[in-house]
């Protein structure tokens, strides 16, 4: 079988004129190149992606090393706080203003649950609105803390140049 179709392409190639043999050569040449660009350039572009996200991954790192401390001093604060009377709604703002975090929009969710999207100077505002939550007998869904590209101008308020937003779920059973 093998011996057939070298015998076929030989006979073809044999009657082929020259310029049709080298454009043949050509194309052939043309398409393994662009198989090895396409290759080598999604291997690039992947290598690239994950040098970028271990970048981004490294810096989350170094940024919960520096908050390290101060998570280490909210694990035993809960012991001598009140919990406070009122709505969940309330105390929900109550917490936010204590903590000068700004809450942007409430939304309820299913069976007691609520998503916030608030803003605060800084990331350290936010996690201490959470751990006081936490005192306050909510739990915590889910936490999505970015800091804001704009930047903090000069005497501005919290509302839209904070320099950080969080989006944040929380419940609680009582």
């Amino acid at each position: 079988m093998f011996k057939t179709i070298q015998t076929r392409w030989s006979t073809f190639w044999n009657s082929l004129q020259s310029r049709e043999k080298l454009i043949i050569v050509v194309g052939a040449a043309l398409v393994f190149l662009v198989a090895l660009w396409l290759l080598f350039n999604s291997l690039i572009n992947q290598r690239s992606d994950l040098v970028n996200s271990r970048d981004n991954i490294l810096g989350q790192i170094e940024s919960f090393e520096d908050r390290a401390d101060m998570l280490a001093r909210l694990r035993s604060s809960c012991a001598d706080s009140l919990i406070l009377e009122g709505s969940a709604e309330d105390i929900l703002y109550l917490m936010a203003r204590r903590q000068q975090v700004v809450i942007n929009n409430i939304q309820n969710g299913r069976s007691n649950s609520f998503v916030l999207q608030a803003s605060a100077n800084n990331g350290d505002a936010v996690l201490r609105y959470v751990h006081q939550l936490s005192c306050q007998g909510f739990s915590l869904g889910s936490l999505e803390l970015k800091t804001n590209d704009s930047g903090i101008s000069e005497g501005s308020t919290m509302s839209n140049s904070a320099g950080y937003s969080a989006i944040l779920e929380v419940s609680r059973d009582s």
